[in-house]
Protein backbone atom coordinates (compact mmCIF):
# COMPACT_ATOMS: atom_id res chain seq x y z
CA UNK A 1 0.00 0.00 0.00
CA UNK A 2 1.00 3.65 0.28
CA UNK A 3 2.84 5.22 2.85
CA UNK A 4 3.72 8.49 3.89
CA UNK A 5 6.78 9.98 6.25
CA UNK A 6 8.56 13.37 7.24
CA UNK A 7 11.95 13.54 8.82
CA UNK A 8 13.65 16.99 10.57
CA UNK A 9 17.32 17.36 10.86
CA UNK A 10 18.92 20.78 12.96
CA UNK A 11 22.69 21.66 13.51
CA UNK A 12 24.43 24.20 14.63
CA UNK A 13 28.11 24.58 15.18
CA UNK A 14 29.44 26.66 17.36
CA UNK A 15 27.09 29.82 15.71
CA UNK A 16 28.92 29.10 12.97
CA UNK A 17 26.71 26.97 10.85
CA UNK A 18 23.56 26.42 11.29
CA UNK A 19 21.48 24.38 9.42
CA UNK A 20 17.87 22.11 9.02
CA UNK A 21 16.74 19.90 6.73
CA UNK A 22 13.02 18.62 6.03
CA UNK A 23 13.20 15.35 4.00
CA UNK A 24 9.60 14.46 2.41
CA UNK A 25 8.76 10.76 1.24
CA UNK A 26 5.84 9.66 -0.15
CA UNK A 27 6.15 5.90 -1.32
CA UNK A 28 4.17 2.59 -2.70
CA UNK A 29 5.04 -0.86 -1.70
CA UNK A 30 3.58 -4.78 -3.47
CA UNK A 31 3.20 -7.41 -2.00
CA UNK A 32 6.43 -9.29 -3.52
CA UNK A 33 8.77 -6.99 -1.38
CA UNK A 34 9.11 -4.15 -3.83
CA UNK A 35 8.81 -0.62 -2.96
CA UNK A 36 9.42 2.59 -4.76
CA UNK A 37 9.40 6.28 -2.84
CA UNK A 38 9.40 9.65 -4.39
CA UNK A 39 11.54 12.34 -2.08
CA UNK A 40 11.81 15.84 -1.55
CA UNK A 41 14.53 17.63 1.01
CA UNK A 42 14.48 21.00 1.39
CA UNK A 43 17.48 22.61 3.11
CA UNK A 44 18.30 25.92 4.61
CA UNK A 45 21.90 26.82 5.56
CA UNK A 46 22.83 30.20 7.27
CA UNK A 47 26.99 30.58 7.38
CA UNK A 48 28.85 33.48 9.58
CA UNK A 49 32.36 34.40 7.72
CA UNK A 50 34.89 37.34 8.60
CA UNK A 51 35.53 40.10 6.02
CA UNK A 52 38.65 42.63 5.77
CA UNK A 53 36.40 46.26 6.55
CA UNK A 54 38.81 48.59 6.35
CA UNK A 55 41.73 47.01 8.06
CA UNK A 56 39.42 45.31 10.53
CA UNK A 57 38.16 41.65 10.51
CA UNK A 58 33.83 42.25 10.99
CA UNK A 59 31.66 39.29 10.97
CA UNK A 60 29.05 38.94 8.75
CA UNK A 61 26.01 36.36 7.61
CA UNK A 62 25.14 34.66 4.79
CA UNK A 63 21.85 32.86 4.22
CA UNK A 64 20.77 30.41 1.06
CA UNK A 65 18.57 27.23 1.05
CA UNK A 66 18.15 24.18 -2.07
CA UNK A 67 15.85 21.45 -2.83
CA UNK A 68 16.53 18.26 -3.89
CA UNK A 69 14.32 15.56 -5.69
CA UNK A 70 14.45 11.91 -5.72
CA UNK A 71 13.39 8.47 -5.64
CA UNK A 72 14.49 5.00 -4.28
CA UNK A 73 13.58 1.65 -5.16
CA UNK A 74 13.78 -1.47 -2.96
CA UNK A 75 13.31 -5.11 -2.47
CA UNK A 76 13.02 -6.78 0.75
CA UNK A 77 13.01 -10.54 0.70
CA UNK A 78 12.38 -13.15 3.57
CA UNK A 79 16.63 -12.96 3.94
CA UNK A 80 17.90 -10.63 1.77
CA UNK A 81 17.29 -6.34 1.01
CA UNK A 82 18.76 -4.34 -1.64
CA UNK A 83 18.25 -0.21 -2.21
CA UNK A 84 19.37 2.46 -4.26
CA UNK A 85 18.67 6.28 -3.64
CA UNK A 86 19.46 8.92 -5.96
CA UNK A 87 18.68 12.74 -5.19
CA UNK A 88 19.18 15.81 -6.99
CA UNK A 89 19.06 19.11 -5.66
CA UNK A 90 19.13 22.44 -6.73
CA UNK A 91 20.13 26.24 -5.10
CA UNK A 92 19.66 28.88 -7.56
CA UNK A 93 20.71 32.07 -7.14
CA UNK A 94 21.21 31.60 -3.59
CA UNK A 95 24.39 29.38 -4.23
CA UNK A 96 25.86 31.97 -6.41
CA UNK A 97 25.96 34.32 -3.49
CA UNK A 98 27.51 32.19 -1.09
CA UNK A 99 30.75 31.55 -4.42
CA UNK A 100 31.04 35.23 -4.43
CA UNK A 101 31.50 35.61 -0.69
CA UNK A 102 33.82 32.35 -0.84
CA UNK A 103 35.92 34.02 -3.72
CA UNK A 104 35.95 37.25 -2.28
CA UNK A 105 39.56 39.01 -1.47
CA UNK A 106 38.29 40.49 1.34
CA UNK A 107 36.71 37.29 2.80
CA UNK A 108 38.83 35.82 5.75
CA UNK A 109 37.77 33.11 7.87
CA UNK A 110 34.94 30.77 5.71
CA UNK A 111 33.64 27.47 7.24
CA UNK A 112 34.63 24.36 5.15
CA UNK A 113 31.46 22.85 4.47
CA UNK A 114 33.49 19.97 2.39
CA UNK A 115 34.79 18.93 6.13
CA UNK A 116 30.96 18.57 7.30
CA UNK A 117 29.81 16.95 3.94
CA UNK A 118 33.37 14.36 4.48
CA UNK A 119 31.76 13.14 7.74
CA UNK A 120 28.99 10.37 7.66
CA UNK A 121 28.12 12.11 10.84
CA UNK A 122 27.41 15.69 9.70
CA UNK A 123 27.15 15.66 6.01
CA UNK A 124 23.03 15.92 6.29
CA UNK A 125 24.56 19.84 7.25
CA UNK A 126 26.41 20.74 3.96
CA UNK A 127 25.15 21.47 0.71
CA UNK A 128 25.21 18.35 -1.83
CA UNK A 129 24.65 19.07 -5.25
CA UNK A 130 24.00 15.40 -6.13
CA UNK A 131 23.47 12.43 -3.52
CA UNK A 132 23.58 8.66 -4.98
CA UNK A 133 23.40 5.57 -2.47
CA UNK A 134 23.18 1.92 -2.50
CA UNK A 135 22.37 -0.28 0.44
CA UNK A 136 22.63 -4.59 0.65
CA UNK A 137 21.54 -6.28 3.60
CA UNK A 138 21.28 -9.89 5.07
CA UNK A 139 19.04 -11.20 7.59
CA UNK A 140 19.68 -13.94 10.26
CA UNK A 141 17.62 -15.40 13.14
CA UNK A 142 18.14 -12.60 15.22
CA UNK A 143 21.09 -10.53 13.52
CA UNK A 144 21.39 -8.42 10.57
CA UNK A 145 24.28 -7.31 8.74
CA UNK A 146 23.80 -3.79 6.20
CA UNK A 147 26.16 -2.79 4.19
CA UNK A 148 25.70 0.84 2.44
CA UNK A 149 27.35 3.03 0.10
CA UNK A 150 27.31 6.50 -0.28
CA UNK A 151 28.52 8.86 -3.18
CA UNK A 152 28.11 12.48 -2.52
CA UNK A 153 29.22 15.82 -4.49
CA UNK A 154 29.50 19.44 -3.01
CA UNK A 155 27.62 21.97 -4.68
CA UNK A 156 30.35 25.01 -3.60
CA UNK A 157 34.04 23.07 -4.02
CA UNK A 158 32.45 20.18 -6.75
CA UNK A 159 34.82 17.51 -4.48
CA UNK A 160 33.23 14.23 -4.40
CA UNK A 161 33.10 11.91 -1.47
CA UNK A 162 32.67 8.62 -1.15
CA UNK A 163 31.39 6.74 2.30
CA UNK A 164 31.09 3.14 3.29
CA UNK A 165 29.92 1.62 6.09
CA UNK A 166 28.70 -2.16 7.42
CA UNK A 167 26.00 -2.51 10.63
CA UNK A 168 25.31 -4.99 12.57
CA UNK A 169 21.91 -5.15 14.43
CA UNK A 170 21.07 -8.16 16.65
CA UNK A 171 17.38 -8.01 18.47
CA UNK A 172 17.06 -8.65 21.69
CA UNK A 173 13.63 -9.16 22.16
CA UNK A 174 10.52 -7.30 19.99
CA UNK A 175 10.76 -4.44 22.12
CA UNK A 176 14.73 -3.59 22.01
CA UNK A 177 17.36 -3.91 19.37
CA UNK A 178 20.88 -2.28 19.49
CA UNK A 179 22.87 -1.57 15.69
CA UNK A 180 26.79 -1.18 15.52
CA UNK A 181 28.05 0.84 12.45
CA UNK A 182 31.53 0.89 11.25
CA UNK A 183 32.85 2.44 8.45
CA UNK A 184 34.97 4.98 6.20
CA UNK A 185 35.16 8.24 4.45
CA UNK A 186 37.13 9.00 1.51
CA UNK A 187 37.94 11.92 -0.97
CA UNK A 188 37.81 15.85 -1.19
CA UNK A 189 39.29 18.17 1.38
CA UNK A 190 39.06 16.08 4.79
CA UNK A 191 40.66 12.85 2.71
CA UNK A 192 40.08 9.57 4.50
CA UNK A 193 38.70 9.22 7.77
CA UNK A 194 36.85 6.23 9.87
CA UNK A 195 33.33 6.49 11.58
CA UNK A 196 31.60 4.60 13.76
CA UNK A 197 28.21 5.04 15.61
CA UNK A 198 25.69 3.22 18.10
CA UNK A 199 21.84 2.87 17.76
CA UNK A 200 18.77 2.02 20.57
CA UNK A 201 15.99 1.24 19.26
CA UNK A 202 12.61 0.88 21.16
CA UNK A 203 9.30 -0.59 20.58
CA UNK A 204 6.52 -0.25 21.62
Amino acid sequence: GFSAGASLQRWNDAGQIRSTAVLGELGWSANNGMAASLLLDTRSLTLKYSAIVAGQQRERQIDFDGTGIGAEISWFGDQWNVGLRYIDYAYGRSMDRVRAVLNAPDTGRFPRLQLLIDSVATRAVGAPDRQLSASLGRQFARASLQGDWNLQRDALSGDEFNSFSLTHGYEFSEQLQIDTTFGVSTGGYGGTSAFAGLALTLRN
